[in-house]
């Protein structure tokens, strides 16, 4: 233990053994228990009154109310707690789900919480109208409707004031921004049949949030010692304070376009001034929160706006549907289906109803469950933690604790005028290494068919850059593969089948930057071309370089492992249009451009029922704005998060449609053409690019300067030592790097002061 560290101890144990407490248990309430903050407040709270138990001669006792909104959403954190905690204490299960005890001095019940409009007194407010009401007239009567409510916090906290002693402390560990702009759409819905705009529907949510915050206040006064809120600004890392005003990037944004990012910043500047002027203590978190659970072969939570759009879509089909009504229902709806990607012409489809059939059950091989943010893959974190930074739950959760037991301490204040604006600290090393730490979690950034992104909510050009580094990873491995699959006996690979991911693993090596850089962006297209359109045994032979059909003698366990290859090729395609990212490539027999898409399009946020929905959909959008149709397609293409797979580079400074996008749009067909055009942009203006042109383009400059890495520098060449280099002095393609490095330098990562030492805006 450093000395700080031993320091930091020795203050905690004189804190604990000083503590003045009556014979009487401390008492809290956790709501959102069960979540990332809220969890690790309720097992921090549990290890310091066990840690107590050792250096005081009379044991403290903790009573803890916590609360989850669902059964589920108990058990896996009870799971977590299990884990944490038996090596400290025997657990009591005093009944299932509800209740636990822990070493005699910590009692622990959960109960159902959830926050929810009451749709039905709505309703009834609503159907009270003998016309329909004016905009004006319907906002000033929901702002009359929210202002009667009763708080649900002030309802659950009361009965168990009642009970006893006022309460030590109630923590809010409930995101309420992220409930306003992710969970109120029976609001939305209201404020777009009644006519009313978006910042007018978000005023009535305001009314709604005031709701809770009066609660909260009569508790503050009334009923317990602190009032805690685990806030957040909602952007985190996303904030840019490097000259002027706040500014918010939104390449990783929780929607394409960014809108719901935007309402959830407006909401969490709404709320951060409401709890300061109630007198609440609160707990600003300026970053994205840390990994608080890894889990293993984890069905894929959907998102509610995508299984909204996919009823929708499903409703209006008739007796044509896409895929089953039975595959949005119950517990299995609520996660992600597994289809078959559909191959469309991109720009001439015939208008024919899509059929999916049936889906299946889409599970990750590992998930980082990340608090609200739900589950990411590994290139999702180790691109998110690196750009928008992080602050772990636990430290979190140790600040709120420690305020809640000792109030102001002598020595440290956590709370200036009511507020700690929590910035990363060196605990997000903790966070960063978890990743790194296990093999599992390795192959789950690096192997042949990991499939590098799956987060619902990132932004969907995000997602499209990472799975088109995972399709270079697949490819790459193939490749070498392929060099020595002639010579591989019969018995060894009928028995790859299987061990299937063990046998990539131990066969072909980490791709490097050089193996990618030497095939080209030509030849690329080619290989992808080829690789979307397997099917067959022959067809995944010829991605090893072998003919099947030129063979006199079949081996069975080779004909065995292509199968299996075409399938598990099939498979990784199927996943990435399934999360929403459809993929063009070109066809090479017809040299066509071609589009794979799942049910759900991502960079639309729409559910797609005919071939032809997106042409139309450009078609209809160019002629609005008034620009040509390709203007329209490539933006969107390049802007919102198409997988482009194709021999060219597409470019767009324009984050939002609009007239002038005819001159906001590049096309290009080769690096010079594509370095001129970034050559001619405004200096740190918004920019994206894609197709393979820009990929080459953009991993040769990267390369470029890892390459001239000095090591003897030490840490002066800052993030080039992220890089792995192999003892031939190749260097490691590490998806989720290459993602930081990307939104850096298109203007995407959190700068606030000494983060300018990431790269600076541009390829160069």
């Amino acid at each position: 233990m450093s000395d700080a560290s031993a320091n930091q101890f020795a203050s905690l144990v004189h804190l604990l053994r000083d503590l003045d407490r009556p014979d009487t248990p401390i008492r809290c309430v956790v709501f959102g228990g069960t979540g990332a903050v809220g969890g690790a407040v309720v097992m921090e709270l549990c290890r310091l009154v066990l840690l107590a138990s050792r250096f005081r001669k009379q044991a403290l006792q903790v009573e803890i109310h916590a609360t989850g909104m669902s059964d589920k959403e108990i058990v896996a954190f009870i799971q977590r707690l299990y884990l944490g905690m038996e090596p400290l204490a025997e657990i009591e299960k005093l009944k299932a789900r509800r209740h636990y005890r822990f070493g005699g001095l910590v009692d622990l019940r959960f109960s159902h919480f959830h926050l929810a409009v009451p749709t039905e007194s709505l309703k009834e407010m609503l159907g009270s109208f003998t016309q329909r009401p004016e905009p004006e007239v319907l906002e000033q009567r929901l702002a009359h409707f929210f202002e009667g409510r009763p708080s649900p916090f002030f309802e659950f906290v009361r009965e168990l004031a009642a009970e006893g002693t006022p309460l030590d402390g109630v923590v809010v560990g409930i995101p309420l921004p992220s409930v306003a702009t992710y969970t109120l759409d029976f609001l939305d819905s209201v404020g777009s049949q009644y006519g009313l705009d978006r910042a007018a529907t978000n005023r009535v949510k305001d009314r709604y949030l005031e709701t809770f915050v009066r609660g909260l206040k009569t508790i503050n006064e009334t009923l317990a010692r602190h009032v805690v809120i685990a806030h957040t600004t909602a952007v985190g890392g996303m904030y840019r304070v490097d000259g002027g005003t706040d500014a918010i990037r939104l390449g990783f944004a929780h929607s394409s376009l960014g809108k719901l990012l935007e309402d959830k910043k407006y909401f969490a500047d709404k709320l951060t001034r409401l709890y300061l002027d109630q007198g609440f203590l609160v707990l600003i978190t300026a970053a994205a929160i840390g990994i608080d659970m890894v889990e293993f072969r984890v069905r894929l939570p959907i998102v509610r706006s995508v299984k909204n759009a996919l009823a929708e879509r499903l409703a209006a089909a008739g007796d044509s549907p896409p895929f089953p009504a039975s595959d949005l229902e119950g517990n299995w709806g609520n996660c992600i289906h597994l289809y078959p990607g559909l191959t469309l012409k991109l720009d001439d489809p015939e208008p024919h109803a899509l059929r999916f059939g049936p889906g299946r059950e889409l599970r990750a091989d590992v998930a980082i469950r990340s608090g609200e943010n739900g589950l990411f893959s590994v290139a999702n974190c180790t691109a998110l933690y690196n750009v928008m930074k992080v602050a772990i739950p636990e430290e979190l959760a140790t600040v709120i604790v420690r305020q809640v037991l000792f109030g102001n301490e002598p020595h440290r204040s956590w709370f200036n005028n009511g507020s700690s604006y929590y910035t990363e600290t060196d605990n997000a090393t903790f966070a960063l290494r978890v990743l790194v730490s296990d093999e599992r979690l390795i192959r789950g950034h690096f192997g042949a068919f990991a499939v590098q992104a799956y987060q619902a909510l990132g932004s969907a050009t995000h997602q499209a850059r990472l799975h088109e580094l995972g399709l270079c990873v697949l490819l790459l491995r193939l490749l070498e593969l392929a060099r020595s699959f002639r010579d591989t006996d019969d018995a060894t690979l009928r028995a790859a089948v299987t061990r299937w991911d063990d046998f990539f693993w131990e066969t072909t090596a980490r791709p490097t930057f050089e193996d990618l850089l030497a095939i080209g962006p030509q030849r690329l297209a080619r290989l992808f071309g080829r690789l979307c359109e397997v099917r067959t045994n022959v067809d995944a032979g010829l991605m090893l370089g072998y003919d099947l059909r030129a063979e006199a003698v079949r081996e069975p366990g080779r004909m065995k492992f292509l199968s299996r290859l075409a399938t598990r090729i099939r498979r990784m395609l199927s996943t990435i249009t399934s999360l929403g990212t459809p993929i063009i490539y070109t066809h090479q027999q017809t040299g066509e451009d071609r589009l794979l898409v799942g049910p759900y399009v991502a960079p639309l946020h729409v559910a797609i029922g005919s071939a032809d929905q997106l042409v139309v959909h450009w078609r209809t959008w160019a002629e609005r704005l008034g620009v040509p149709y390709s203007v329209a397609r490539d933006w969107s293409i390049c802007n919102n998060g198409f997988l482009d797979l194709r021999a060219h580079a597409l470019g767009s400074c324009a984050r939002v449609a609009g007239p002038e996008l005819a001159s906001a749009v590049f096309v290009g067909r080769d690096a010079e053409a594509l370095e001129g055009w970034l050559d001619g942009l405004e200096y740190d203006s918004y920019f994206t690019t894609c197709g393979l042109v820009a990929l080459d383009y953009r991993l040769r400059k990267l390369w470029e300067q890892i390459r001239g890495r000095r090591v003897e520098l030490g840490t002066r060449e800052t993030w080039k030592n992220f890089f792995y280099q192999k003892t031939n002095g190749t260097f490691v393609l590490a998806p989720g790097m290459i993602e930081t490095l990307r939104m850096y330098n298109e203007g995407l990562g959190k700068i606030t002061g000494t983060e300018q030492l990431w790269p600076g805006w541009g390829y160069r």
